[in-house]
Parts: structure tokens; C-alpha cells; sequence
């Protein structure tokens, strides 16, 4: 994690996947290719960093994944390392990926609403569940800004018994 003259762990190691040795970066660029512009896949890759995705702790299935996939986007929007109200700063904060690839959010709303028109915000607002737009309409009229990268490690919680 903090060696940054190394290649990133993701093309460093490689795995048999269907009979090919693929290195998480390519099957994670393979699923992004497979989705398009659903961002919703992007919660599904998780990261070692502290803001990054959580780990998902179910594998994902053909039958059922468009409930898994608003599932997952939701469980990790409702969490102050994806989206965090900044009141004292009147910023409206989003981890560093999903400020990078606002744009693709908006395209998601826009395709998936059948909208000519749409934000970040509503896009957030269409993933995340009620917790989640009570959380971001304190935010109206904020600016939006990005959470800085955070290079801990991302600690997995156990489920309680």
C-alpha cells in the first residue's frame, strides 16, 4: 500500500481465471467494459484503502444481480467514506472515485430515468436509500468536493453472531 514506486498491486499478481491468468486490474476493467455505464458495479470492487469501497461479502450471481447491484450501492452510500456532509465547510464530500467519474453518474441517471437532464446529485439521490437523501438533502446548495484519498488500510467488521 505505501510503496509508491512499485506497480499497483492490482496488475502485480495474477490469478487463473477460466483458464487465462488475469490480474485483478484486467477482470476489473473486463466488468467495466461488461456494464457499461452502470456506476453500479463500481461499489462492487472493493479497495484496501480507508475510503475505499467496502468489502462485498456475497459473490455476485447472474440470477438476481440487479437487486445485488442497487443492494450493494446503497449499503455502501449510506457509510461517511462514500458520501460526507461537511456542514461547517458547506461542502458535500464523495470519495475520490466516484468525484472522478461524476460524469458517468450523471449518464447512469440520465439513461436509467430516461431524463434529458439530471446531476450528481440526482444520481446519488437514485442509488442510495432513504437514510441516504435525508443525508444529502441537509446538503442542498453545497459544493461538491472530494474526499481525500486516505492510503490506512480499510478494516473489514466482523458480522456480530
Amino acid at each position: 500500500m505505501y510503496r509508491l514506486d512499485a506497480a499497483p498491486f492490482e496488475q502485480r499478481y495474477a490469478f487463473l481465471v477460466d483458464g487465462r491468468r488475469r490480474t485483478p486490474w484486467e477482470l476489473r476493467e473486463l466488468a467495466r467494459k461488461a456494464a457499461g455505464i452502470d456506476v453500479r458495479v463500481e461499489f462492487c470492487f472493493c479497495e484496501p484503502a480507508l475510503r475505499g469501497v467496502p468489502v462485498v461479502s456475497e459473490p455476485l450471481r447472474f440470477d438476481g444481480l440487479e437487486q445485488q447491484l442497487e443492494s450493494i450501492a446503497r449499503a455502501a452510500l449510506n457509510g461517511d467514506q462514500m458520501v460526507h456532509v461537511d456542514h461547517a465547510g458547506d461542502r458535500l464530500m464523495v470519495a475520490l472515485w466516484m468525484f472522478d467519474e461524476r460524469d458517468r453518474f450523471v449518464e447512469w441517471y440520465r439513461r436509467r430515468m430516461n431524463a434529458p437532464q439530471g446531476t450528481f446529485a440526482n444520481a446519488l439521490n437514485a442509488l442510495g436509500d432513504e437514510r441516504c437523501r435525508q443525508k444529502l438533502a441537509t446538503a442542498v446548495g453545497y459544493r461538491l468536493a472530494p474526499i481525500p484519498f486516505d492510503r490506512r488500510l480499510n478494516r473489514i467488521e466482523s458480522a456480530s453472531p
